[in-house]
C-alpha cells in the first residue's frame, strides 16, 4: 500500500510540474501558493519512502457506502499497529 501511495504521490507531482508554471502564468496560481503546495508534497513523499524503508505497513478499508472513503487506516511498525477509524454515517 506505501509503495502504491508512494507511485501517486509522483503521478502527482509530475502533473503539478507541468501544470503549476502555466497557472502561474495566468495568475489564477500565486508562485508563493504553488511552491508551498510542491514542498508540501515532496515532503508526503519523503515521510511515506521513509516509514517505506523502515518495513512500515499501511493498509486501508474502503468498505463503505462512497467506496473512495477510506473508513480505517491502519500502520504497523515496530510490532505496533495504530488504526485511525471514520465515523460513518
Amino acid at each position: 500500500m506505501i509503495k502504491d501511495q508512494i507511485e501517486e504521490l509522483e503521478r502527482e507531482r509530475g502533473l503539478r510540474n507541468a501544470l503549476y508554471p502555466k497557472w502561474v502564468a495566468a495568475k489564477r496560481l500565486s508562485q508563493a501558493k504553488a511552491d508551498r503546495c510542491q514542498a508540501a508534497l515532496a515532503g508526503a513523499i519523503t515521510s511515506l519512502k521513509d516509514l517505506q524503508s523502515y518495513g512500515a505497513v499501511i493498509s486501508t478499508n474502503f468498505e463503505s457506502d462512497q467506496g473512495e472513503v477510506p473508513v480505517s487506516v491502519e500502520l504497523s511498525y515496530q510490532g505496533r499497529t495504530y488504526t485511525y477509524r471514520r465515523e460513518t454515517k
